[in-house]
């Protein structure tokens, strides 16, 4: 099959399997919104602040590392598996030991116990990380697919199940625990069907890799660090019951760009590594993929947007009111992260992490004042319109320092790869918000059923209209595996 129908099939499967996983985290939302606090979120949100910066040195980088070089040792992989096992030891005790300086941050003592099931994760998966690593390489995604699904089935289940038991915020972390925990014990065993680490261990054979993973895990740093400094300051701040109203919507406001932006970086990465080095091919294919991106996530953030007074109130229930404004606000931070969070897997396919590093300590330079300032007004709203702002701003210039330094100039093209699915997207919305209207009328369901039924309709008949060459080229492309 050629490079062009792997990629596509890549696509078909991963996406297919985000929607499903995407599906049932939702569905846990839904059903632990009823059954715990939204201070219980709130904890969780800090839990996951503190892991989530842990694990960015979960691998070092090295993943990625292993999936830009196209010679790659049996020796150094072996090597490479056993540096993780031990990165993942020394990060479970590293967690275990700053538990107590974290509650002191937070200053709430109910984190303690979360984070020392928490430091668990890093023990697990240190495990499996490389066997997904290399199946991600080879373009493998139908299978690793079927392994996520399976997982996050099991991590719902688990955490549905713990949260009608009463265990609150330990909910979230046993499904969590279980998920990983799944998605490990499938990936070894599956694994060393194929391949299985020798017991050796040579520094020289990933002095290269470590080059690479280090500038990278730096820049996921800063980024991280940038990302979730609203987390940080709210836990600090406004107590986690403001933190839980902010989790809800900061998390359905990303889910364009943390689940279908991440499919597309995932499939791309190793398909842009095989064409670094012809540069019109790779423009070329990053600007297809913008278009596509854009296609999907504007429409949906404009729609969450519009439809989240309705949405809210009746999928979490009347408690989560508070999260209404907050999610219309964070949409924003979405749209604009779903168009400029496209440049990852470009950085990494030219081997540019040191221009990611870079762009990450001026993101992380303009991020921490801005947030500590929308703290100051007193309520997670401030921070989400400092957020909002903020992420306009880095939106410009992410294309003047990225962009065009990997590609050339080419503003004309990125734009017109954007503004189409802009303007259908205000298209849709007006009307949409009109139909608020008929709220005396009928009741909240079916209020909400029709403005997405008639918001949708609306959209996907502009984009028939107006990109009925790509849709059918897309359509034709994933029902004959790329083979056209």
């Amino acid at each position: 099959m050629t490079l062009k129908g792997q990629s596509v099939k890549s696509i078909t499967f991963t996406g297919a399997s985000t929607a499903i996983i995407g599906a049932l985290n939702f569905f846990q939302m839904v059903v632990l919104a009823r059954l715990i606090k939204p201070s219980d979120f709130g904890l969780m949100g800090m839990v996951n602040v503190v892991v989530g910066f842990a694990g960015l040195f979960a691998d070092m980088g090295i993943g990625a590392a292993i999936i830009q070089r196209q010679d790659v040792s049996r020796r150094s992989l072996s090597t490479l598996y056993w540096l993780n096992v031990w990165v993942g030891f020394v990060l479970f005790g590293l967690l275990l030991s700053f538990t107590p300086v974290v509650v002191r941050f937070y200053k709430e003592p109910r984190l303690g116990p979360l984070l020392v099931w928490a430091s668990l994760l890093f023990l697990i998966a240190a495990f499996g990380q490389q066997f997904q690593v290399l199946r991600e390489k080879e373009l493998e995604f139908g299978q690793l697919a079927k392994i996520e699904i399976v997982a996050a089935g099991f991590g719902v289940l688990t955490a549905v199940w713990l949260g009608w038991a009463g265990a609150g915020a330990f909910a979230l972390v046993g499904g969590a625990l279980a998920n990983t925990g799944a998605r490990t014990l499938i990936l070894v065993f599956t694994g060393f069907r194929r391949w299985r680490p020798s017991l050796e261990f040579g520094w020289q054979d990933v002095k290269g890799y470590l080059t690479f993973g280090f500038n990278y895990a730096g820049q996921r740093s800063f980024n991280y660090i940038s990302a979730n400094i609203d987390f940080m300051l709210i836990g600090r701040f406004l107590g986690a019951q403001a933190l839980g109203y902010y989790t809800l919507a900061y998390n359905l406001a990303n889910l364009p760009s943390s689940k279908i932006n991440a499919v597309i970086s995932r499939v791309f990465f190793p398909v842009f590594s095989r064409l670094q080095d012809d540069i019109g091919k790779l423009k070329s294919g990053y600007l297809r993929m913008q278009e596509f991106t854009s296609m999907v996530n504007i429409p949906i953030l404009f729609g969450m947007a519009v439809v989240a007074p309705l949405a809210i109130p009746l999928f979490f229930g009347p408690s989560w009111h508070q999260s209404v404004l907050l999610l219309q606000v964070l949409s924003v931070v979405g749209l604009a992260r779903s168009i400029a969070g496209t440049v990852g897997p470009l950085l990494l396919a030219r081997g540019r992490t040191d221009l990611g590093f870079k762009w990450s300590v001026l993101i992380a330079a303009m991020q921490i004042p801005g947030i500590y300032l929308g703290v100051r007004s007193g309520s997670a709203l401030g921070v989400a319109i400092a957020f909002a702002v903020l992420q306009c701003l880095y939106l410009s210039l992410n294309y003047l320092i990225l962009v065009r330094k990997l590609l050339g100039p080419c503003l004309k093209e990125y734009i017109l790869q954007i503004w189409p699915s802009f303007w259908m997207s205000i298209v849709m919305a007006l009307p949409t918000m009109a139909i608020s209207t008929l709220s005396s009328r009928l009741s909240p369901p079916w209020l909400l059923a029709v403005s997405i039924v008639v918001g949708a309709s609306l959209y996907f008949a502009l984009a028939w209209y107006r990109k009925k060459p790509f849709i059918k080229d897309m359509t034709q492309l994933v029902f004959n595996q790329g083979n056209v």
